[in-house]
């Protein structure tokens, strides 16, 4: 997977949205500003909804960026945790953690805390301290900033929302369900 590093602040991205043949074709399509989203695949997506995980998965020529949604404060533990588990992690494992997280919320019973997030990863097969201690770092303090920076560029409207190259969005509601949503997919990155 590619590095990605912070747009530095003074650099002023533009949005245009506009929908595309009035919607009727399951995205929109719109400019992030940005030439950094070529052959990139972004996927939003919440602990705190298991559906919004699109299921579909990208062609092997694009790179398919998974990002946690956050707009509240337990949302940010739990994207903390995401990237902890990447930065740490043998693929088994953070497969075995995305597992534990979406199936607490399922339960009702989302990690919504440092310490509920943290049990789950030792769960998963991690060191508690080092997974702690990491997950505080600054490594991934930039990836949450890079999460929250890239939703307020590509303004996701329903989770999953997935934007193809920087160019087009789609979600369950504008592609029609989430049926519908994987051939729109498929569709674009044919494109």
């Amino acid at each position: 997977m590619r590095t990605r590093h912070l747009i530095a602040a003074a650099i002023s991205l533009t949005f245009a949205a506009h929908a595309h043949a009035g919607g009727a074709d399951g995205f929109t399509t719109f400019e992030v500003g940005s030439a950094e989203h070529g052959g990139v695949v972004t996927e939003f997506f919440s602990f705190d909804t298991p559906e919004s995980q699109s299921g579909w998965q990208a062609p092997g020529a694009l790179e398919h960026e998974r990002v946690p949604f956050i707009q509240t404060a337990h949302q940010e533990v739990q994207a903390r945790g995401y990237y902890a588990a990447l930065l740490l992690a043998d693929q088994g494992e953070h497969e075995a953690f995305q597992k534990a997280m979406f199936a607490a919320s399922r339960q009702g019973q989302a990690a919504t805390s440092e310490a509920a997030v943290v049990r789950l990863a030792e769960a998963s097969g991690y060191d508690a301290e080092i997974f702690k201690r990491v997950m505080s770092g600054n490594a991934v303090g930039a990836k949450v900033g890079y999460a929250k920076e890239l939703a307020a560029q590509m303004k996701p409207q329903a989770l999953p929302t997935v934007v193809v190259e920087g160019k087009y969005r789609t979600d369950p509601q504008v592609a029609g369900g989430p049926d519908r949503m994987v051939k729109v997919l498929d569709r674009l990155v044919a494109r």
